[in-house]
């Protein structure tokens, strides 16, 4: 027997049907009816139009791994930078990267040339699709620190950063390695002299040029390594014993003046700082003084050899 439904039943299917049309036109393709309603499944929707930037990769000096500096001079060190914004790669309005010892200097500090370095522009290398490149370069001074902490940091702003919230940072570590290395007057002259005279004491300043304190070593030779001989001369030649250095301009050729050898010996008690101020430099003054023994004539020259070394 067939039941016939009651007008407040109508009414009620009805209105079910009514909704039911209306959710699926409003929601084509993200409605689902479980049965008898106990759940229905919806999707959810939104538009992000706005990606964060993000450093997705820091290089160092290109991964050639420990940074040898130039002595006496700046070294220019490279931080190679990839950076993506889902908005494009040329929505990045800026790139800022820091090098810093770390085990000295924290990421916020004042730069200082012995440990921390700033660049405010990194420059844009290429942009393609959602990626950018940048290259950031640092002018590092030749004292500065040897640590195996040195970071570079890149950060990455994007056009929508006037808000004061899209930036993303990354870093990389590198090592600076001790950088032995000194600088000396470039010419002992000792003019003219005459057969068993003593000459005047001549000064030989001995710079460092690198970034850790050194001790100096010294040997001489006239033609070549190991010949025995302090310089050479038109005629005969002077030995190498006859060659002194000392640390005081007046003091007593044969007392207080040591005797140039022709293998490495340490300058005794001469330890030379590294530099820590700008527009200064770290040196230690040695004299220099020569006897001439009877047989030699004419123009003679020979070489001595500073060494720097650990302290």
């Amino acid at each position: 027997m067939t039941r016939q439904l009651s007008r407040t039943e109508t009414a009620h299917l009805v209105l079910v049907a009514v909704l039911t049309l209306s959710l699926v036109a409003t929601f084509a393709h993200s409605y689902a009816i479980g049965q008898n309603y106990r759940n229905v499944t919806v999707d959810t929707r939104a538009n992000i139009n706005n990606s964060l930037p993000v450093v997705i990769g820091v290089i160092i000096e290109e991964g050639t791994g420990n940074i040898t500096l130039t002595a006496g001079m700046n070294r220019t060190i490279t931080c190679n930078a990839t950076v993506r914004d889902y908005n494009g790669g040329s929505t990045i309005a800026n790139v800022t990267a820091v090098y810093y010892d770390n085990t000295s200097a924290d990421f916020n500090d004042a730069d200082d040339h012995n440990n921390h370095y700033t660049n405010m522009n990194c420059t844009s290398v290429s942009a393609s699709g959602y990626f950018a490149n940048y290259t950031c370069t640092f002018p590092v001074r030749y004292y500065a620190n040897a640590s195996a902490q040195w970071v570079c940091n890149v950060t990455a702003y994007d056009v929508w950063n006037f808000t004061g919230s899209d930036y993303a940072w990354n870093y990389n570590v590198s090592r600076i390695d001790s950088l032995f290395a000194l600088n000396v007057t470039p010419l002992i002259d000792y003019g003219d002299l005459s057969v068993e005279d003593i000459s005047g004491s001549e000064i030989g300043n001995i710079t460092n040029f690198g970034n850790v304190p050194i001790n100096v070593s010294v040997y001489g030779y006239g033609n070549q390594s190991n010949d025995g001989l302090s310089l050479v001369c038109e005629v005969g030649n002077i030995s190498i014993g006859m060659e002194k250095y000392g640390f005081d301009e007046a003091g007593d050729f044969d007392t207080q003046f040591t005797n140039l050898t022709n293998t490495a010996t340490q300058i005794s008690s001469l330890t030379i700082g590294r530099v820590t101020v700008d527009d200064t430099e770290s040196f230690n003054t040695t004299w220099w003084r020569l006897y001439v023994p009877p047989n030699p004539f004419g123009e003679c020259n020979g070489t001595v050899v500073f060494q720097a070394e650990s302290s």
